[in-house]
């Protein structure tokens, strides 16, 4: 019987191996669906029904589709010689989807990796946000490594608001150089409530857009694709042609975002692998006690059974 134990033990990893590595793949597979980002099955979602319209701009404009959400909002990382490669993802440390300089996303938040093609600069991750069926412009800058100082540029809805930096002394002007660190932020106008706010001034980001909501009106939003002349247009009958505003406003707050932005650890594949060892290990080392405690008992019984015979 000894030499069955071991063909059956082998037999027995040979049919639960191909188990394990079909976990493995469902997790892949889950992980892909939570980032929110289908760039993989774009081809066989666009046969989905009620795409026609998403799909005639796609291959109108030729932007990259990455979503078959009805509802998807378009993101515009400009027209930047410098950009070597942008990914996105849903979690901070998520390794995400590599997307074109334009690309249909469902609406929510994301965050943003992109690498410059001068190593000598820095590479940016910042969180963004794209809004359902709107274009979300997005400016990138990249910096030499070791910089110090960056120009802090706050684009104001309506564009006469008065900004002030509370913790520094010198008063603001439009991209004055100010070292890296957290910066509060007061915005005021006539006939609008005043906001206050925190903006994280670094490498990843340094312009910021900001609105203000008029008493007793509509809010209108800041348009950042312009800070350069430093003009923000306001559309009351039409779709923002950006939603750099709510970017703002979804990664200003970074302190308190922290927590949500870390991703959850999982198991790797190796550590699956291994208690599943271990698991079908343990069973065989009890199969094999069951066996030798029957062997030790028969052992016993015919050793009994010879001398009652005798």
């Amino acid at each position: 019987m000894n030499k069955w134990i071991l063909p059956c033990c082998t037999a027995l990893l040979l049919l639960l191996s191909p188990e394990v590595a079909h976990a493995d793949l469902k997790q892949k597979i889950k992980d892909k669906i939570e980032d929110g980002i289908f760039e993989a099955f774009a081809g066989e979602l666009a046969k989905l029904p009620g795409l026609s319209h998403l799909i005639a701009q796609v291959e109108s404009n030729q932007y990259q589709l990455v979503t078959a959400n009805k509802n998807a909002g378009m993101l515009d990382l400009g027209r930047n010689s410098d950009l070597d490669k942008a990914t996105l993802s849903r979690r901070a440390n998520g390794a995400g989807f590599e997307i074109s300089r334009q690309a249909y996303l469902a609406p929510g938040t994301y965050w943003l990796k992109a690498s410059p093609k001068d190593k000598k600069k820095q590479a940016i991750s910042r969180k963004i946000y794209v809004q359902a069926k709107r274009r979300s412009i997005t400016n990138l800058t990249f910096w030499e490594k070791g910089r110090k100082t960056f120009p802090l540029q706050v684009v104001t809805q309506p564009t006469t608001a008065k900004v002030r930096v509370m913790n520094i002394g010198p008063k603001y002007e439009f991209g004055m150089p100010l070292a890296a660190g957290n910066y509060k932020l007061e915005i005021s106008d006539k006939g609008y409530k005043t906001r206050k706010l925190t903006v994280r001034l670094d490498h990843n980001q340094n312009q910021f857009g900001v609105s203000l909501q008029p008493i007793g009106g509509k809010t209108v939003e800041a348009d950042t694709a312009s800070a350069n002349d430093s003009k923000a247009s306001v559309k009351d009958s039409e779709p923002a042609q950006t939603s750099a505003i709510k970017q703002a406003e979804k990664s200003i707050d970074a302190e308190s975002d922290k927590d949500s932005g870390k991703a959850k650890k999982k198991p790797s594949s190796t550590i699956e692998a291994i208690v599943w060892v271990l698991m079908i290990g343990g069973f065989i080392f009890i199969c094999w006690l069951t066996y030798k405690l029957f062997t030790f008992i028969f052992t016993l019984m015919g050793s009994a059974w010879r001398k009652l015979s005798a």
